[in-house]
């Protein structure tokens, strides 16, 4: 792009050969043609633009857990762009744009408290869900005092439930009714732990559900 004083044009608006002409704020402004055009739309474009709107999605139907699990997070981020961010590797987008997310790959929390095994037990017939861990393993990453969470996601319905298990030094077995409408096949668990000064989180732990 140029701008140019002419005395033999005083004001051009038009082209020729390969350069375009317009005036801008009372200026000649002279630009070359492009050669080239970029399509804005393609596969590789796409495809990006599905991934980060299924990440989007994803993220507000954990959005109960990692306002929780994301204390810490780059200045002016939120827990909901921190969950699209770690979780973009998950979404898996093929060129006829169809999704396929690994689930067990989600996070919903990061940090460097460490996770006890929790285990998750779903009895279909009446809908009770069993949730327990053993108390232990306290250290430098493991106080007494860090709080327990489960998180129950239902992937059809994209909706998660947050349960507090209680803390490290407490923890034993809790019973919830799976809520209404959720499919019993479509529930995945995850686990995670938070400081008692909710400063400080841990990493996720995806939980595989026993079905009974």
């Amino acid at each position: 792009m140029a701008i140019f004083e002419s005395t033999a044009f005083l004001s051009l608006k038009k082209s020729f050969g390969n350069v375009t002409t317009y005036r801008s704020r009372g200026i000649n402004v002279l630009r070359m043609k492009t050669k080239e055009i970029r399509d804005p739309r393609t596969s590789g474009q796409r495809i990006r633009r599905v991934m980060l709107a299924e990440s989007a999605r994803l993220s507000c139907g954990f959005q109960a857990a990692h306002r929780l699990g994301f204390p810490k997070r780059p200045l002016g981020e939120t827990t909901f762009n921190t969950f699209v961010r770690l979780n973009m590797a998950a979404v898996k987008v093929d060129d006829g744009l169809t999704v396929a997310t690994d689930f067990s790959a989600l996070v919903c929390s990061q940090g460097s408290r460490k996770v006890p095994a929790v285990k998750v037990t779903l009895v279909k017939a009446d809908r009770q869900v069993l949730m327990s861990a053993e108390p232990g393993g306290f250290g430098p990453d493991a106080d007494v005092s860090d709080v327990v969470f489960a998180v129950l996601y239902e992937s059809g319905l994209n909706t998660c439930e947050v349960y507090e298990l209680g803390k490290r030094s407490e923890l034993g077995t809790q019973e919830a009714v799976l809520p209404e409408n959720w499919d019993a096949g479509l529930v995945h668990a995850y686990a995670f732990v938070r400081s008692a000064s909710k400063r400080i989180s841990s990493e996720t732990r995806y939980i595989t559900v026993e079905l009974q």
